[in-house]
């Protein structure tokens, strides 16, 4: 990694090897895009084969300069091909990873307690928690011994929170931030930094593995809400990762703008910033601000996400640009009816 050019300068990544799972789609195909952004150097794993060539044809296309993506088929439920993986990596040419980012993870079922299936169990474990600890122990002594390493978490606000039906799933998020935290204990006189990452509803493919395939039950999760995107909790890693060495991220909470528990408090008025009827927008103004509130010219209006990221799920492009161009359309008017109270009150 190099170094940054000032105390408060992120860091530079270029050329950083970053290792990522569950990269085929959601949350890890879009960290693949952000960290080929910065110009690093990538391993992205998946059970699909042909997804993450797809995925690695997109980033030479879009990023022509980088080294070509390593594509690993990998079942994180499977240690023994974790345990080959370090010199699967060598042999292709990554023989260090600076940046570990475990995100393969899901949710099987909306089962009680007294109902899981043991099957559904033992996948979860096995995905969501020994996956976790056994890469970091496999990439591990690596990065100790180098002196050098980020490890990202991929956790869950169900790993703070516990809710009916998520008995299971909540559990091994418990386990993920309780892991996390005990790493970062560990690793505490070393320079190796351990972040865990905590979203809320997030529109990916989760909901549909959860039910298995059923996309009326997966739709109606996100019913009259905007969720997060994957590309929010990618930029969430991006932080994380790019702070200044002696800035250690413990964990990063959040959630859509309607959304105040896992699954208890949730508003479902539309779209999630300046919905109608939301209220707390339209109060500032005694009224429900409009495009006309923004100011002429403004650094507000330039869209906070990267667009290239849209392009990490092809298939909702679309639609994503639609929502990405809503929301920050929202955001610009939140920004500008707190310019317009600030300068009537002054």
């Amino acid at each position: 990694m190099a170094a940054p050019s000032a105390l408060y300068a992120p860091l530079d990544l270029r050329g950083c090897s970053v290792l990522i799972t569950g990269a085929t789609a959601g949350i890890g195909r879009a960290t693949a895009w952000r960290y080929a952004e910065l110009g690093c150097k990538l391993a992205i794993c998946g059970r699909r084969g042909e997804m993450l060539e797809e995925l690695k044809k997109q980033l030479l296309e879009k990023f022509p300069e980088l080294p070509p993506p390593i594509t690993v088929v990998l079942d994180v439920q499977d240690c023994e091909k974790i345990a080959k993986l370090p010199a699967q990596l060598k042999e292709a040419g990554m023989p260090d990873v600076d940046i570990l980012v475990n995100n393969a993870g899901l949710a099987l079922g909306v089962a009680s307690a007294i109902e899981n299936e043991l099957e559904n169990i033992q996948t979860m474990l096995a995905t969501n928690v020994q996956a976790v600890m056994f890469l970091v122990a496999t990439f591990g002594p690596k990065m100790k011994d180098r002196g050098q390493g980020h490890i990202v978490n991929i956790s869950s606000v169900a790993g703070h929170e516990a809710y009916v039906g998520g008995s299971a799933y909540c559990a091994t998020k418990h386990a993920v931030n309780a892991f996390t935290i005990a790493t970062r204990h560990d690793l505490a006189g070393t320079p190796i930094r351990v972040t865990a990452i905590s979203p809320g509803m997030v529109e990916t493919d989760f909901s549909k593995v959860r039910f298995k395939g059923d996309e009326s039950k997966a739709a109606k999760v996100y019913e009259n809400i905007l969720p997060l995107l994957a590309e929010d909790v990618a930029d969430q890693i991006i932080f994380a990762t790019t702070r200044p060495r002696h800035v250690q991220i413990a964990d990063i909470i959040s959630y859509a703008t309607n959304q105040g528990h896992a699954k208890y408090v949730i508003e479902r008025k539309g779209e999630s910033m300046g919905a109608p009827g939301a209220g707390y927008v339209g109060s500032c103004l005694g009224r429900q601000p409009t495009q006309d509130d923004l100011p002429l010219s403004s650094s507000c209006t330039t869209p906070y996400v990267s667009w290239s990221t849209l392009a990490s799920v092809p298939a909702h492009a679309d639609r994503k640009a639609q929502k990405l161009g809503e929301r920050n359309a929202a955001v610009q008017v939140i920004i500008a009816a707190q310019r317009f109270i600030f300068t009537a009150v002054a």
